[in-house]
């Protein structure tokens, strides 16, 4: 029995009967939106930026209406409220709303399919860069040739149009990773090079490859299999990711291991250390600059200068910006969909959702579910046909009885 959310569009082209969620609606238009406020052509000043901002409330109010609808045990109804409030609270300090908006999608995503929420999240970025690489042609923008000689194609920054690209390329092949073909790789592998070529954004690239690899290894070793410590390694995989950014943000002055790893990761360590003790961590967070236009300062650590003072990882930029707690809500919610991801037993999308974990330590943008998609694994449905099921198992000896999962409503 289709368990889909009963808050559907009914739609009919030529005589073709066709539907779509109200979430699907709701998610595609708040990343059409968001996408298009990236765009250098954008006037943040203008009233269609007012206009956007009302559209945008309007959306989390039919979001919070779907939450209200679902059913939700007890205990998964504390857990959003207790969240929701929390995060509130952040909000009136910091005027940030990302992380309510996130736990929103999150939420309200209950028994939509997974597949189909990645194809409204495709399909409106793949609108927004369109729209971008017009307003190029038509010369609203320039090319914007910036750091490294990449090409921002409409976008504020190079790096900014390189994220679009990977995300839109994860995205297919989260779609796509029941049914693997070698020419998917071969495809991946050279859009990953084209992005790179053309934007020079070096993070991204490592990210799509990354992927590229798992995928590869997912599909030519279907025997393979994960022990049960290294599951819990992985649910866990958020937290870890917050302990490593905050230890060696502190280490940094008095380790040369972590010294030597700072230099690897692009002084992205030092700027860490810079942001937290220069601007501190506060329980609800606090309004503060973390970019400082395009300034220096002086590495006091390696006695350097040339350090640009911004924030090019997500645990810090919410540690400092958005809060020590709202934070820790973030961070639970991100092992609670690790976890969904092993219940359902898929390991491939359990690998995905790592590896933005990771890729969160060397890029600010993955406190946002448009670009960690992953998040909204944890109350989506996934597909019953046995056809597409993966051959990839857990250890049998893990107990993941999805039935008693505390998310699951009572029948």
């Amino acid at each position: 029995m289709d368990s889909e959310n009963v808050d559907r569009i009914h739609l009919n082209f030529h005589g073709t009967a066709a539907s779509i969620s109200l979430y699907e609606v709701a998610l595609a238009l708040l990343v059409f939106l968001d996408g298009i406020s990236r765009l250098k052509a954008w006037d943040s000043e203008s009233w269609a930026s007012t206009f956007v901002d009302v559209v945008q409330l309007g959306i989390y109010i039919l979001l919070f209406v779907l939450l209200i609808k679902n059913h939700y045990s007890f205990e998964m109804l504390f857990a959003i409220g207790l969240s929701l409030i929390l995060l509130i609270a952040g909000y009136f300090v910091t005027r940030e709303a990302v992380f309510i908006r996130d736990l929103l999608l999150l939420v309200a995503a209950k028994d939509i399919s997974f597949n189909k929420i990645l194809k409204s999240l495709r399909y409106s970025l793949s609108l927004v860069m369109l729209i971008a690489v017009l307003s190029v042609l038509f010369g609203f923008a320039d090319m914007a040739v910036q750091r490294r000689g990449g090409l921002a194609l409409g976008f504020s920054h190079p790096n900014q149009a390189a994220l679009v690209l990977t995300i839109i390329l994860l995205l297919w092949l989260a779609e796509k990773h029941k049914t693997f073909k070698s020419s998917d790789f071969v495809f991946a592998l050279i859009a990953t090079t084209i992005i790179y070529i053309v934007t020079k954004s070096r993070t991204p690239l490592a990210l799509a490859v990354l992927v590229v690899v798992v995928g590869i290894i997912y599909k030519n070793y279907p025997s393979l299999k994960i022990g049960k410590g290294l599951i819990k390694v992985l649910i866990v995989m958020p937290i870890l990711c917050l302990a490593f950014t905050v230890v060696t943000a502190y280490l940094l002055p008095m380790n040369s291991i972590v010294n030597r790893l700072d230099l690897l990761l692009s002084n992205r360590i030092f700027l860490n250390w810079y942001a937290i003790n220069h601007h501190g961590m506060r329980l609800f967070g606090q309004i503060v600059n973390l970019t400082e236009g395009s300034g220096t300062t002086f590495n006091e650590i390696r006695g350097i200068w040339n350090s640009l003072i911004t924030v090019d990882n997500s645990y810090t930029l919410a540690l400092v910006s958005l809060g020590i707690i709202p934070t820790f809500v973030f961070v639970g919610w991100s092992c609670f969909s690790q976890k969904q991801i092993v219940v359902k037993g898929d390991l491939f999308l359990l690998i995905l959702g790592t590896v933005f974990c990771i890729y969160g330590i060397t890029e600010a943008q993955m406190i946002d579910v448009f670009n960690n998609f992953m998040l909204l694994f944890a109350m989506a449905s996934v597909s019953e046909d046995s056809s597409l099921s993966s051959s990839y198992s857990f250890d049998p000896s893990i107990e993941l009885a999805s039935e008693r999962s505390f998310i699951d409503e009572s029948r």
